[in-house]
């Protein structure tokens, strides 16, 4: 049996709130350290959307990479449009400018979804800290049986 954990008969009857445990742990000191996980719950959530706002950022950049068209404008019958298709479209272009633009070939696009992952498995590892500790935090003592 956890006894810093359990509530006595006087803590129940609200007539001592700093009763010492076996372990040397105040019915206070338990109280603070409650505070101070959901303080720090609280501040890891916030990094937590940091690293979301950074991630979706980053997959926001390699989308707009790999699904945009890029180069000079050139006029055709249909209107002005880009020389370059993007490198969904067309992967390995053929004309020499399209493939002098080293931001849109694919060495270039796996290295920024290679970072881009790196603040996704950050914010859903930030994600699940901040839960344990929030769940921490909140779990209610246990009554004597």
């Amino acid at each position: 049996m956890d006894h810093a954990n359990e509530m006595t008969a006087a803590d129940s009857a609200g007539e001592s709130a700093t009763m010492p445990s076996d372990t040397g742990e105040t019915r206070d000191d338990s109280a603070d350290g409650h505070a101070a996980l959901r303080v720090r719950a609280r501040r890891i959530s916030w990094w937590s959307a940091i690293w979301y706002v950074l991630a979706a950022a980053m997959w926001a950049l390699l989308y707009f990479l790999l699904a945009a068209d890029y180069g000079p404008e050139v006029t055709t019958d249909r209107g002005s449009e880009s020389l370059c298709q993007a490198p969904l479209l067309n992967p390995w272009p053929d004309n020499h400018i399209c493939q002098t633009d080293h931001l849109h070939q694919w060495p270039t696009l796996l290295g920024i979804l290679a970072l881009a992952v790196i603040p996704s498995v950050a914010a859903a590892a930030t994600t699940v800290y901040a839960k344990l500790l929030h769940h921490l935090a909140h779990r209610t003592l246990r009554t004597p049986a």
